[in-house]
């Protein structure tokens, strides 16, 4: 393959490349990701403001997830919903 053909295929490989890295470049933060998780579980997150791992198990996660509203303690466990716990 030469000439345009080969060149048009090239630029549109560069260009699928370029936008495959560019979406994994945003990435969500732990605590963006925390926050999510405890939304999901129906608990209101406005705006969060910092998360803390505090123990970390086999195959699980304890987090405290400071929100505006709420303090919120967090385990997760993959392939299974947040077991999430408000705090004072």
């Amino acid at each position: 393959m030469t000439g345009a053909p080969y060149l048009a295929l090239l630029c549109s490989v560069l260009a699928a490349v370029a936008v495959a890295v560019s979406a994994g470049a945003q990435e969500e933060t732990p605590v963006e990701i925390v926050a999510a998780q405890v939304r999901t579980m129906g608990f209101p997150c406005d705006g969060a403001l910092g998360v803390e791992r505090v123990s970390n198990v086999p195959n699980a996660a304890v987090w405290i997830l400071r929100c505006r509203n709420a303090t919120y303690r967090v385990h997760i466990t993959p392939n299974m919903g947040a077991r999430v716990e408000q705090i004072r």
